[in-house]
């Protein structure tokens, strides 16, 4: 494993923000330099006009890589998008704009994406969901592996955290890191050399 420290401000004044932090990860630029400040949780149209020049989604579809974002989006989160009532978050926008389909309840409950904890729980306990998968940690570490191998490039937010950490409780964090620790060791254990890079980065 490489351990690389970073500045998560960018040389940008202030906190750091989700929208222009996953900027800078999927483009590759510096968008709270670009655009000024750090911007969030959504991107702003100026965020958004720095992440139409192009994405490593986009540049990968377009050399004719097969990409996804593997997270799964619950029935009322594209009821609010199509609403109008919130946009589109940095990375569900960016794989849209590449061609990328995103994931619904469907292919979460046919095992073909996950969910935002990984575990599956968050379906259940904050959604209302009662018959969607839930997964241990080494279930839900095989289910990410396996996933990653139908793509040339796969990616998923895991937001849990932020939420957490904005709404929760000291005790709720612990637990939600514990669970991202254990899931994270099972995948390194099962990681192997010819499987490609496997990254862990944080958006802000």
């Amino acid at each position: 494993a490489s351990v690389v420290p970073a500045d998560a401000c960018l040389g940008v004044p202030h906190y750091p923000q989700s929208a222009t932090g996953q900027g800078a990860i999927i483009t590759g630029r510096n968008v709270p330099s670009i655009v000024g400040r750090h911007v969030g949780p959504r991107p702003t149209r100026e965020v958004r006009n720095v992440l139409s020049g192009g994405s490593l989604f986009s540049e990968l579809t377009e050399s004719g890589r097969r990409c996804a974002l593997l997270a799964a989006y619950p029935r009322q989160y594209f009821e609010a998008i199509e609403s109008g009532r919130v946009i589109l978050s940095t990375l569900p926008y960016t794989a849209v704009r590449a061609g990328i389909p995103l994931f619904t309840e469907r292919e979460f409950r046919e095992g073909r994406a996950m969910s935002a904890d990984l575990s599956g729980t968050g379906w259940y306990t904050r959604l209302g969901y009662t018959d969607t998968p839930v997964y241990s940690p080494e279930e839900a570490a095989w289910l990410l592996y396996s996933l990653s191998r139908d793509y040339d490039f796969s990616l998923i937010e895991h937001w849990a955290t932020d939420y957490i950490g904005h709404r929760g409780t000291a005790e709720e964090a612990a637990a939600q890191l514990e669970l991202l620790d254990r899931i994270v060791g099972f995948l390194i254990d099962i990681w192997g050399e010819d499987d490609g890079l496997f990254i862990l980065c944080s958006d802000h």
